[in-house]
């Protein structure tokens, strides 16, 4: 139920050049986010998280996590986050929410030197200044779904051997003969990982 999901945060997570005991930020708490999130910790990276809803903030910091709270206009947004990133060293940030908004936040946010790592899949054109990218030093790595046999054999071992626990994402269960009631639930929000049993 969960292996798919988190074979897409490890991949997501060793394409970049971060390690444990750097620290790295997470945009958007979706089940990735969140599996990316509970991988990262458990391997020792420190992780910043930002995310609007309130339940998945609290699940993030749970398990660790150190919210950053922002608000306010786009630049505002950016300059809090941009201090953030600097103030705590972030090797890597990890746009998840998949929006135009939150790409060209992150990369407008970015600290010298830093990776970003796109998880997030918006079809929308997002905005960033070519010049800050290279002047810089920001390298942009794409990191689409994963690689299949490896991650998921990487991702089975470390469920096997008890690392990792990605089953806490699953929010809701029920009966796949209410499918329209769980993707009308799932369109709010709220949850973080709805399993349909047959």
């Amino acid at each position: 139920m969960v292996i798919e999901p988190m074979a897409v945060a490890v991949h997501a997570l060793f394409s970049s050049k971060a390690k444990p005991g750097d620290t790295i930020a997470i945009v958007g708490l979706g089940a990735i986010g969140l599996l990316i999130t509970h991988l990262a910790l458990v391997l020792g990276y420190q992780v910043l998280v930002t995310e609007i809803n309130a339940s998945k903030l609290k699940m993030a910091t749970d398990l660790g996590a150190i919210p950053l709270l922002i608000n306010g206009d786009f630049n505002t947004q950016c300059k809090m986050l941009g201090q953030a990133y600097e103030k705590h060293n972030v090797v890597a940030i990890y746009e998840c929410a998949g929006t135009a908004k939150t790409a060209s936040l992150v990369t407008a946010s970015a600290s010298r030197g830093s990776e970003i790592v796109l998880v997030g899949l918006s079809e929308k054109e997002a905005n960033f200044q070519p010049l800050k990218i290279a002047r810089e030093g920001i390298t942009i790595v794409p990191s689409l779904i994963y690689d299949h046999p490896f991650d998921y054999r990487r991702t089975i071992q470390l469920i096997k051997t008890k690392v990792i626990q990605p089953s806490f994402i699953i929010s809701n269960n029920t009966e796949i003969d209410n499918l329209q009631d769980a993707l009308q639930l799932a369109a709010k929000g709220d949850e973080s990982k709805i399993v349909l049993c047959l």
